[in-house]
């Protein structure tokens, strides 16, 4: 199981003159990033990062770290831990737009889609058969300070024609997977195809 990591981050909180469009617009092309950071009983906070702490420590993988968020200024010095909750992207140009930072204690639960990494090469695979993945995430509820970004499924027990199912999946003490049908199946070995089974149904030749 791969553990969230936990990154640092520093943001400045945003005065009222930078509130609002036009403002966020400024910021963004003076290599801002615009957010705010809300949770129960905190916030919410407009704040803004750089553009160069995001893509040191969050693009790609926001959806997987834990944030150290440092909130300094107009009033305010505070440390807290949190998650990206939203990233807001503009459908034409793709630029980021918004962070939505939510405030967490490291015992409070919350929700991620995780990465399912399959793990060893089945036996089935070495008599020939495929190894199919048919889920490649899965929602996942754990303690913000025991959050995990992947889950290790182990295959190499798999044969040909065995299934594995998301009831099937480790997860760590006190978290759960959530799912509708833990019959899913998340990857199976299929039989080899049979040669010559690209040339069924072709017409056979005659002689003349």
């Amino acid at each position: 199981m791969e553990r969230a990591k936990e990154v640092k981050l520093k943001a400045l909180v945003r005065p009222e003159k930078e509130l609002g469009s036009r403002a966020s617009r400024r910021l963004r092309r003076q290599g801002w990033i615009v957010g705010v950071v809300y949770g129960k009983d905190y916030g919410p906070i407009p704040v803004k990062i750089t553009r160069k702490d995001y893509e040191t420590n969050l693009k790609g993988k926001w959806r997987e770290v834990l944030v150290r968020l440092e909130i300094e200024g107009d009033g305010v010095s505070d440390e807290q831990l949190c998650i990206v909750k939203e990233v807001q992207r503009d459908p034409i140009t793709d630029e980021i737009l918004n962070i939505d930072f939510m405030r967490v204690t490291a015992e409070r639960k919350v929700r991620r889609a995780v990465r399912i990494e399959l793990k060893g090469t089945p036996v089935g695979v070495k008599k020939g058969g495929l190894l199919q993945q048919m889920l490649r995430e899965i929602e996942v509820e754990a303690p913000a300070g025991r959050l995990i970004h992947a889950i290790e499924a182990e295959v190499s027990h798999l044969d040909i024609g065995d299934v594995l199912t998301v009831s099937e999946l480790p997860v760590p003490e006190g978290a759960r997977i959530i799912y509708e049908d833990p019959n899913e199946p998340v990857a199976v070995v299929t039989p080899p195809e049979e040669e010559g089974a690209e040339e069924e149904g072709a017409s056979p030749e005659t002689a003349t």
